[in-house]
């Protein structure tokens, strides 16, 4: 059994359409399927490196209505960071 890694990048526009490829390609390659053990939750911890915890791997998938609230999160933070940096330039455009 190998367990592949995940693509952080959760259902946005940087999602990559590399690992899911590679992932079925080697699949391919063994003879094997792949089974997808579904969203679980880990710890993030800050920034996605101090303090991150990797989840039980024995964990059960976390219920669709949890995964559609995480995907959301994901989604509002995003957007959030863009339109604080374009605000940043603008004003740094008008300002300076």
């Amino acid at each position: 059994m190998i367990y592949l890694f995940e693509d952080r990048a959760i259902e946005t526009p940087f999602r990559t359409s590399f690992f899911p490829k590679l992932v079925d390609d080697i699949a391919a390659r063994a003879d094997v399927r792949v089974r997808d053990l579904g969203m679980i939750a880990g710890g993030g911890g800050v920034l996605g490196v101090w303090g991150t915890q990797a989840a039980d791997w024995a964990a059960p998938a976390l219920p669709l209505g949890r995964q559609r609230r995480i995907r959301r999160d994901v989604a509002v933070t995003g957007t959030l960071a863009i339109v604080l940096a374009i605000l940043a330039l603008v004003l740094r455009l008008l300002v300076g």
